[in-house]
């Protein structure tokens, strides 16, 4: 399948500290004459930059006479090239993780329709980690065409093609003000990254063309009036049997778009599932598992409520589809996007959701912070800092007459020292800090002869390693059963110890273990066996036996969010539902009371190993 090459970058601006002259610098073309164009960082004088890029002060007050009475932070400066620069260079360059076109022809200088002309293989497959590359450029010195004309700003702005940005606004929304995309609108702006309010940008000649777009699956689930919804297992079957299909199939077409006032119940997957990939790889395949469990869910929800569409597209792991993506028609109906796990695509999602008044849940990356600043933002996994929160303020309140003692290994692994910090730095304020028990090779009765006596006590590890388990499990299981009480020796961990089996689960029941977790799923529950029972007859194969399962919780999503879209007419945030599901759970609150900030999980378990075998689900 022939797929589109478009991206946004999101540049934070270049590393100062590694620019060796102005040569390193990226050119433009300014007032018909090639130029290296540079921003101003803050505290910069016309003397220390003189210096930093090897120019004369004369030089840089005659290309840019603004600055004569001195410099402002975020000021770009233009420096044109000398002629000694000149020069043109055939390299070969082997593509690296995490690299895009639009990345490489800026590198290069040269445009990414040049670099696609050059190396032809792009226009078909894309861009992939370890395929070499052929570019032949004019080195540092090609301006980037984008750049080369500017066209009129709109009445009452600024002359001569430049435009002084408005708190609050992004690439996305002045690219659309302005007819340009982002990726020219960048390209005009080498050096501006992260938008401040006052910023000067050039705008560039509106766009011309258009770039294919790749192809999209939907499943749009109509309800007939009266009667129930009904989804065909084939439906299913085509959109997301991707290992067999070379791309998903329409099913049905999209109605046309309502007014945003009335917002259509739609949600768009954006997920990599690399459907050119003749074997997908392990990530495809687990984010087709959990495509796969949120259809389940959508087959669950047939006949309740209104109907809502579900349009499924792959990203193929590229940015520059991304960006073909959210020009498509079907995107001006949708509600809200599940986001990949690429935090440059994640970041351009969001800046257009919010330009849209689209939610955009993130799913998979844990430690992005764009629900903070971003009211279009969902954060389903809960970051560190506020499940530490969640998981001491359930300790303290479950052990409340227990001794805190962590234990460490001597030079053993700390890999859970932040949460151990978090730990103290509570417990200090209440007056009661915890006790630390430290010990040699193996934990031994005599290395828990200086426990307070008669006191009940709760043992955390400074590690959640198995291997360290095993360490610490006998002496304290022999602590358990000298003790006058079974209650007065309890064990509390981490969420890897779902997955430990054996002797050290017998060991973690026989301590009455409690764990905490954003996820826990029992599969001997019969909801459990239910899904994965209808999971293996819709698509003809198990869930992997992984986790967290994916098609687990593709499945808690699905059925969270198709309840919430239909429900006040896809406005997502007007009500989001809390749902305890068969292995996530979903509670989604502001993340301060700023309303700019977007939305959080706040759903935590406690899991408790009980002696016997039994485990039970707590949600704090």
């Amino acid at each position: 399948m022939k797929r589109s090459l478009y991206i946004i970058s999101a540049i934070a601006g270049c590393c100062l500290t590694a620019l060796a002259s102005v040569a390193d610098l990226p050119v433009v073309e300014h007032n018909g004459v090639l130029c290296h164009i540079y921003k101003v960082q803050p505290k910069e004088t016309v003397y220390s930059l003189s210096n930093k890029l090897g120019v004369t002060a004369e030089e840089l007050v005659a290309a840019n006479p603004e600055i004569k009475d001195g410099l402002k932070a975020h000021t770009v400066l233009y420096i044109p090239v000398k002629e000694s620069e000149m020069r043109s260079q055939t390299v070969s360059h082997k593509v690296e993780k995490g690299e895009t076109i639009y990345g490489l022809s800026k590198r290069y200088g040269i445009t990414t329709e040049e670099l696609i002309a050059q190396n032809p293989q792009l226009r078909d497959g894309g861009l992939r980690n370890g395929m070499t590359l052929t570019v032949t450029s004019p080195a540092t010195v090609a301006a980037t065409p984008a750049a080369t004309a500017v066209s009129p700003t709109p009445e009452g702005e600024d002359a001569e093609g430049w435009y002084t940005v408005k708190d609050g606004e992004t690439f996305y929304s002045i690219a659309r003000k302005h007819n340009v995309t982002v990726s020219q609108l960048e390209a005009a702006n080498p050096m501006t990254g992260v938008l401040h309010a006052g910023d000067r940008l050039a705008i560039p000649s509106p766009m011309t063309e258009q770039p294919a777009v790749p192809e999209t699956a939907q499943v749009s689930v109509p309800q007939p009036a009266p009667g129930p919804v009904e989804i065909k297992s084939e439906d299913v079957m085509d959109i997301v049997a991707v290992e067999e299909t070379p791309a998903p199939e329409t099913v049905t077409a999209p109605e046309p778009a309502p007014a945003r006032a009335e917002k259509h119940q739609a949600v768009a997957v954006m997920l990599p599932f690399m459907l050119t990939q003749k074997t997908p790889d392990k990530s495809a395949a687990n984010f087709t598992e959990f495509f796969k469990g949120f259809m389940l869910a959508a087959d669950s929800l047939r006949n309740e409520g209104n109907p809502v569409d579900i349009y499924a597209f792959d990203t193929a792991g590229s940015t520059d589809t991304v960006m073909a993506i959210l020009r498509r028609p079907e995107l001006k109906n949708v509600s809200m996007i599940i986001a990949p796990n690429n935090e440059e695509q994640l970041a351009a999602l969001a800046a257009w959701g919010r330009d849209n008044g689209v939610a955009v849940m993130n799913p998979f990356l844990v430690r992005d912070r764009s629900h903070l600043t971003n009211p279009a933002v969902m954060q389903a996994n809960m970051p560190h800092d506020t499940m530490y929160d969640l998981a001491i303020d359930g300790l303290i309140s479950t052990y409340p007459r227990h001794k805190i003692v962590v234990i460490a290994r001597n030079d053993g692994p700390t890999d859970h020292q932040e949460f151990i910090d978090e730990l103290h730095l509570r417990l200090d304020q209440t007056g009661n800090p915890p006790m630390l028990l430290t010990y040699t090779d193996e934990l031994k009765a005599s290395d828990l002869a200086g426990l307070p006596a008669g006191e009940p006590c709760v043992f955390i590890p400074v590690s959640g390693k198995q291997a360290e388990l095993k360490k610490i499990l006998p002496a304290l299981n022999e602590l358990k059963a000298a003790a006058v009480s079974p209650d007065d020796v309890m064990l509390f961990g981490y969420p890897e110890w779902l997955t430990y089996r054996g002797q050290v689960l017998e060991g973690m029941q026989s301590l009455n273990t409690m764990i905490y977790s954003r996820f826990y799923n029992d599969s001997e529950s019969l909801i459990s066996k239910d899904v994965e029972e209808n999971f293996n007859r819709w698509f003809g194969t198990p869930m992997q036996q992984v986790q967290p399962r994916q098609g687990l919780f593709g499945f808690d999503t699905g059925m969270m969010v198709i309840r919430a879209l239909r429900h006040n007419k896809g406005d997502f945030n007007a009500y989001s539902p809390i749902y305890h599901g068969v292995q996530n759970g979903f509670d989604f609150r502001r993340a301060s009371s700023d309303s700019s900030a977007g939305w959080v999980n706040n759903v935590l378990f406690f899991v408790n190993f009980r002696p016997g075998g039994m485990i039970e689900r707590t949600v704090l």
